[in-house]
């Protein structure tokens, strides 16, 4: 056989869509592949009239390619020797004169040609936080000076930022330079809540939560007992506007909280398994009220929050690392921990529909048509949500034939086949149904989320 180790796989995506009017997510055992009778087909909770693909828009199907007939759970290579997958398309979206495409199919999957089925499980988006100080009495507290400058070096990386900056890493160094507590008989807890919410302040001036244009490193003021009026990290909502800090002019200092923000912030608390005390809160910083006992901030949160995208953006990954140095005036002890590292999650709809639209989508059209993948008025629908999270099964498999000298020739193939996460009845029904099939081939495997003596489990 030729060795095609350099060949890149041929994706194929078919999306599944939730919702359907069917009875079960995929048709029973026996079903054609379109209705090739005279008369009216019901199957499933649906009728098919003659001549119709016999699948409901968005509908898995999933077949023997010798007999076009749908299999399931019972069903192994002996009775079915060959697979093919069908989807029918949702055409809604299609503009312009493109020859119609009512369903895509898969090419035959061959086991005795090799197999690997794997499954993977949709995983939540996390920004980066660190922690700065600790409560009250802990060594890692923050115990502030008189008259001290205190400064922080605030580093970023990661893929946007890199991309405009080049091999300069772009840094803000906020700082406070501390009152003379002694003089002012102020005792430690009100000295440290006057100088966290100082130097909360000038870090929130560099951040997006003052400007648009500024860094994403965004600087919280916490009180971890929760003494003073704020927002409790456990009760942050998707989408709720935070206030952060106010100035004599009457300006406000926010941010909208996006749901991986939320997630990471909450991520931290001790009753999700993290460090910092379920009754912590954010406190509005106000520096007429910093260190007279109306609140008690003893930590600073330093949430990096996603970059920006373009109108038309094309690149996937979205968050920013941040590294964070005590630069002066804190004492060694004092505590510095990365308490969420940036992830950028696992079966995000937005990455999912890049990639499609950048293989399989942009196989759809040949070289005589325009692709509309740039935003022209010919294109065909994409099926991809942006914001959907999807769960991926994925067969990769292979197509053998002969060349025109006789000699074997092998070219990869991939099927992916994304399911909502939500989606537990689809799920179900399409492990019950290739496992077992998969686990009957000899050259058959299982990769990702794997339950031994059962094949690919997705929760």
């Amino acid at each position: 056989m030729i060795n095609n180790t350099d060949k890149v796989r041929v994706e194929q995506i078919f999306v599944v869509k939730q919702g359907l009017t069917a009875t079960a997510p995929l048709n029973p055992q026996g079903t054609k592949f379109s209705n090739n009778t005279g008369a009216a087909i019901t199957v499933n909770g649906n009728t098919f009239q003659p001549s119709e693909l016999m699948l409901e828009t968005g509908q898995l199907g999933i077949y023997n390619a010798d007999t076009y007939l749908a299999i399931d759970a019972t069903d192994t290579v002996s009775t079915a020797p060959k697979l093919l997958l069908a989807i029918k398309r949702d055409e809604s979206g299609d503009n312009g004169p493109l020859p119609e495409r009512p369903y895509e199919i898969s090419r035959p999957i061959v086991t005795k040609n090799g197999v690997v089925f794997t499954g993977v499980a949709y995983a939540d988006p996390l920004n980066n936080v660190f922690v700065i100080g600790d409560v009250d009495g802990n060594a890692g507290a923050v115990s502030p000076l008189d008259e001290t400058r205190y400064s922080l070096t605030v580093a970023y990386s990661g893929r946007r930022t890199d991309i405009l900056n080049g091999r300069t890493a772009p840094a803000s160094f906020p700082e406070y330079t501390t009152l003379d507590y002694t003089t002012l008989g102020l005792t430690t807890i009100d000295a440290r809540d006057e100088m966290l919410q100082g130097l909360v302040y000038n870090g929130l001036q560099d951040s997006v939560a003052y400007r648009k244009t500024g860094n994403q490193a965004v600087p919280f003021a916490i009180d971890a007992l929760g003494v003073g009026t704020g927002t409790l990290i456990s009760a942050l909502t998707i989408g709720q506007t935070i206030q952060l800090a106010t100035n004599s002019a009457g300006e406000i200092f926010s941010l909208k909280l996006t749901e991986s923000v939320v997630a990471s912030l909450q991520s931290t608390l001790v009753a999700n398994g993290g460090v910092i005390p379920n009754t912590a809160k954010i406190i509005l910083v106000d520096k007429t009220l910093a260190g007279t006992g109306a609140s008690n901030v003893d930590m600073i949160l330093y949430v990096a929050t996603d970059q920006d995208k373009a109108y038309f953006d094309k690149i996937g990954e979205t968050k920013t690392r941040i590294q964070i140095g005590l630069s002066n005036g804190f004492a060694g002890t004092v505590r510095k921990v990365e308490l969420v590292k940036p992830f950028e999650g696992k079966g995000q709809g937005r990455n999912w529909r890049l990639y499609y639209e950048a293989t399989d989508g942009l196989r759809r059209y040949d070289s005589t048509e325009l692709s509309g993948l740039d935003g022209g008025s010919i294109h065909y629908n994409t099926p991809v949500s942006a914001t959907g999270k999807y769960v991926v099964y994925t067969i990769m498999h292979s197509d053998v034939d002969s060349t025109s000298n006789g000699v074997l020739s092998e070219s990869p193939l991939v099927n992916i086949i994304l399911v909502e996460e939500s989606d537990a009845a689809t799920k179900t029904a399409i492990e019950a149904v290739l496992n077992p099939y998969f686990s009957s081939a000899q050259n058959a495997s299982f990769d990702g989320e794997v339950t031994p003596g059962t094949g690919v489990v997705i929760p």
